[in-house]
């Protein structure tokens, strides 16, 4: 079976900063499965990610939410906008 290609484009790229935010209304399973695909690929990739509700949970009926799949994942993340720490 061939190797399938894949790209990715982030939201925004922090090009001074050096990192990637994506920013997220409904984080699908797709987009969860994409993201830890991204990570496993691309280790040396700083992604963050911004959500606009944090605390919503990951799907329907679920106790995980965005902020704590974001955490058991390892990844930075934020409620709404991004802290001002990231760019200092």
């Amino acid at each position: 079976q061939p190797e399938m290609k894949k790209s990715y484009c982030p939201d925004f790229l922090i090009e001074d900063q050096g990192f990637f935010i994506e920013a997220k209304g409904i984080f699908s399973a797709r987009d969860r499965k994409k993201h830890l695909w991204v990570r496993e690929q691309h280790p040396e990739i700083d992604l963050r990610f911004v959500f606009q509700n944090a605390q919503l949970p990951i799907r329907r009926g679920s106790k995980t939410t965005c902020a704590a799949w974001a955490e058991k994942n390892g990844f930075l993340w934020a409620h709404k906008t991004p802290p001002i720490e990231w760019f200092q």
